[in-house]
């Protein structure tokens, strides 16, 4: 069941992110948000609050309650708008033996007037490695490591540039395919 939905999820993906060969430009409708588990705490304290505020006809525990709640919806506007509008692209990819580390190094651009932080780049279903931040109208350089196998072009898989800045409540991501390859 849960091989079938992963392979399902990943198609779909896979339909929606085509291999380009840079710079991949994120637009508003590609970044994808969800609460963390501690967005998930933050939501139930807030409701919990909300039902103590109605329960005792507290006036500043609701104006505490939507005083909360309203930093909540500036922070997922906030962590949204962080991934928006960068551009990511590829830089070369040096040779490496059969069984090294490949590095794929990858360049993130910040167009905007604004500043962006904490912006993390791993591949799918791999444990996050570093964070990067980006200065307005700036770039950073970062990169992907991979274990070659076998010899041949290996080329570089689906990775997903994401943060959850500013207060960790939200995870926005969104999916990166360049098309990249090491020779190995």
């Amino acid at each position: 069941m849960v091989k079938t939905l992963r392979r399902h999820l990943n198609h779909w993906i896979a339909t929606r992110t085509p291999r380009v060969p840079g710079p991949w430009l994120i637009g508003r409708r590609r970044v994808y948000i969800v609460p963390t588990r501690y967005g998930y705490g933050y939501g139930l304290l807030l409701f919990t609050m909300l039902l103590g505020a109605m329960n005792y006809s507290n006036s500043m525990a609701f104006a505490l309650t939507f005083l909360l709640a309203g930093i909540g919806l500036l922070a997922m506007h906030y962590t949204h708008s962080n991934l928006v509008n960068l551009s990511i692209s590829s830089l070369p990819v040096s040779a490496v033996f059969a069984g090294q580390p490949v590095r794929f190094p990858i360049r993130i651009a910040n167009p905007s007037k604004a500043a962006r932080f904490a912006i993390a780049a791993t591949w799918q279903e791999a444990p996050l490695l570093a964070h990067v931040d980006i200065a307005a109208a700036d770039e950073a350089e970062t990169a992907l490591q991979l274990d070659s196998h076998k010899r041949g072009w290996l080329p570089a898989p689906r990775f997903a540039v994401s943060t959850e800045f500013p207060l960790g409540l939200f995870h926005a991501w969104t999916w990166v395919e360049l098309d990249i390859a090491c020779l190995v």
